[in-house]
Formats: C-alpha cells, sequence, structure tokens
C-alpha cells in the first residue's frame, strides 16, 4: 500500500486528476451493478413473501374448499359425464345443429385423468363459418355446463376473404370414473 501511495504522489497534478477520476467511473460503475443486485434481492423477497401469503390464505380456507368440491361432486351426476367418444359425438351433433356443417374438424381428445374425474379436451375448427351460427354453437355448449366447457377459444378472419370467419374452440368435458 506504501508503494501505491508513494507512486501516486510522485505523480503530476493532472495524472493525479485522471487516477481519481478512473478511480470515480470503476467505483460508480461498481455501485451501480451492486445496487441492481440489491433492487433484484429486494424484488424476489417481496414476491416470495405476497406468495406465500396467498398460499397461507389459501391454506387455512382449505377445509371450506374442500368441503365445496365434496358438496359440487354429490350434485354431478354420473350419467351425463361425457367420455372422448361421447364428446367428440355431442361436439359433431351440436354443430351440426348450429348450422356449420361444412369444412369443420376435431382433433384427437386428449385426457387428464383423476381417480375420481377424466378431462377430456378437443380442439374444434371451424372454417368460413358465419358469426350467428358460431354463437348458436357456443350456446350449445353453455347448455351443457358443468358436464362440458370452453377452455379457450380464437376467432380470426380468412385473409383472402375478410367477410368469411375462422373459429378455434377447445372444449373440454368432464368424466366421472369413480
Amino acid at each position: 500500500m506504501k508503494k501505491l501511495r508513494t507512486y501516486f504522489l510522485t505523480r503530476l497534478l493532472r495524472e493525479k486528476i485522471l487516477l481519481l477520476g478512473l478511480l470515480g467511473v470503476a467505483a460508480a460503475i461498481w455501485l451501480s451493478s451492486w445496487m441492481d443486485r440489491v433492487q433484484l434481492g429486494v424484488r424476489a423477497h417481496s414476491q416470495v413473501s405476497t406468495d406465500l401469503a396467498v398460499q397461507d390464505q389459501w391454506l387455512q380456507q382449505q377445509d371450506r374448499i374442500e368441503a365445496l368440491a365434496k358438496a359440487a361432486v354429490e350434485h354431478l351426476d354420473p350419467k351425463k359425464s361425457l367420455d372422448s367418444v361421447r364428446l367428440q359425438t355431442e361436439v359433431t351433433d351440436m354443430a351440426t345443429a348450429a348450422g356449420i356443417t361444412a369444412n369443420r374438424s376435431i382433433d384427437s381428445p386428449r385426457t387428464d385423468r383423476t381417480p375420481e374425474f377424466a378431462v377430456h379436451s378437443i380442439e374444434f375448427r371451424a372454417r368460413r363459418a358465419d358469426y350467428e351460427n358460431l354463437q348458436r354453437f357456443y350456446a350449445k355448449i353453455v347448455e351443457r355446463a358443468p358436464y362440458m366447457g370452453l377452455e379457450q377459444f380464437s376467432l380470426s378472419t380468412v385473409p383472402s376473404r375478410s367477410s368469411e370467419i375462422e373459429a378455434v374452440f377447445r372444449i373440454t368435458a368432464v368424466e366421472i370414473t369413480r
């Protein structure tokens, strides 16, 4: 350290100012980086605190949520629940009844299973559909709630024909397996 002090004191004034300036710039860069890390740490701490508070609220309501879920399950009629084949058949029938007869397709069903339920999802596409027919189709899906529901929906116009609509529905159905 003594050698550094001797080196600094033997320099010309302009060199001392330049060295102090460079040291100041290095300190400012380091301080800026350190402040960014501190801010990230504070934000992470705040986010974790918020997440823990929300989780605690849900855990405090666990008994009430389980009771509501059990009551809801008791009111479901297993005869009205749909397996993957019945889901595809129902969607096809609903589309036909709504007037969507051409340019439609249904993807293969995807199934997620739990001990009590099986949730089946399909993607129904209607190309060059009429908006009123799509509304009727949606109303028919709503009539089948809670056994069938609309999970995702997208609507777009056909680029070459702006009067024609392409709709994609992701429809899910619950099958009671117990």
